[in-house]
């Protein structure tokens, strides 16, 4: 879906079925950050350059390193989203310094998005993307499912029993709320319709 200049993609099942419930069909691909990021670098015929916000500060350094040297993009600056974050009065001048190319933001769903929709104006970058867990999982802080899981489209499931007590509300109440508002979207589509 685009709207004024904003791309949001479907990330995760649940995508698929709100998807489903409104429209009748699934997404043919999954484009979460975790995914899509890694893909867009590697379909790149240049390294980009990267400015990275959000993670704890340790996580972040090295989750630069590995985008740097396992992925071989150019990091041209980072904020965790602890300290950094809250404290850097400058902080969008700072990335427009950095001429970056992708913006990659870790700060959790929703935070992330808020935070990329209320800052996009003044950020003079081409890409702004969420990326949840992605720089946990380049630093080794927290595994991925495994690929068999992922390909179930079940790495929710893995991640939920993994962290339980932050994610549970998400992939429980929060769902059946989201998946509320999808059906009666349909409802009042078709009484529209």
């Amino acid at each position: 879906m685009a709207q004024d200049g904003v791309v949001i993609v479907n990330d995760g099942v649940g995508m698929d079925i709100a998807a489903r419930l409104m429209q009748g069909e699934r997404f043919k691909e999954n484009l979460n950050g975790t995914d899509f990021v890694p893909f867009l670098f590697r379909q790149s015929t240049t390294p980009l350059r990267v400015f990275m916000v959000g993670g704890k500060p340790a996580v972040l350094r090295q989750a630069a390193l590995y985008a740097t040297r396992q992925l071989g993009q150019a990091v041209v600056g980072t904020c965790d989203g602890y300290q950094c974050i809250k404290t850097k009065p400058n902080l969008m001048d700072t990335i427009n310094r950095a001429q970056a190319d992708i913006l990659l933001v870790a700060l959790g769903n929703p935070t992330q998005e808020k935070w990329i929709l209320d800052h996009r104006r003044r950020l003079n970058v081409p890409i702004l993307a969420g990326v949840g867990a992605l720089f946990d999982f380049w630093a080794g802080d927290k595994p991925r499912a495994p690929i068999l899981v992922q390909k179930m489209r079940m790495e929710w499931f893995f991640r939920l029993c993994l962290e339980p007590k932050r994610l549970a509300q998400r992939y429980t109440v929060d769902f059946a709320k989201f998946l509320k508002y999808c059906y009666q979207y349909r409802l009042d589509s078709r009484r529209r319709g």
